[in-house]
């Protein structure tokens, strides 16, 4: 049994009609997920960037208010505790235990006598003074690399 040729062609046609479609729309959707993707990557990594920035600002605050004052109103640790909390939900694990071991020196230096504004600007210059901040920086980079 033979085909008429103008079914043949008509098939023919109707197919690569469906098979271009299809590839079209294949390709189109594979361009707007990876689109997608890239921005939701963007905006992540963006509040990340924030949210270290907002942390390393209000810790270093606390940081130097804890060396010469008592904490007279422990309200005034809540903004760093829920960065901690929001570092818990967000990022990886060296982060957020760079960042809890910030937050804990704050706390003790809190419990601890005040320093003289010479005791503090003795610790400043000294030679092997530490940078609380260091392990965090580090963590966050490695992070936000990774994230790229």
């Amino acid at each position: 049994m033979t085909m008429d040729p103008t079914l043949t062609s008509a098939m023919a046609a109707v197919v690569g009609s469906l098979v271009g479609g299809f590839s079209s729309f294949a390709g189109n959707w594979a361009v707007q997920r990876a689109q997608v993707r890239r921005e939701l990557l963007q905006c992540r990594t963006a509040y990340r960037q924030r949210l270290y920035s907002n942390f390393i600002k209000e810790a270093s605050q606390l940081l130097a208010h804890s060396l010469t004052h008592q904490i007279d109103d422990p309200s005034r640790m809540v903004t760093l505790y829920a960065m901690v909390t929001k570092i818990r939900l967000f990022c990886s694990d060296p982060v957020l235990q760079a960042a809890d071991a910030i937050m804990t020196k704050v706390f003790l230096n809190y419990g601890q006598t005040n320093l003289t504004i010479d005791q503090v600007r003795e610790r400043v210059m000294s030679s092997h003074r530490e940078d609380p901040f260091k392990e965090f920086g580090l963590a966050c980079r490695q992070e936000l690399d990774g994230v790229r």
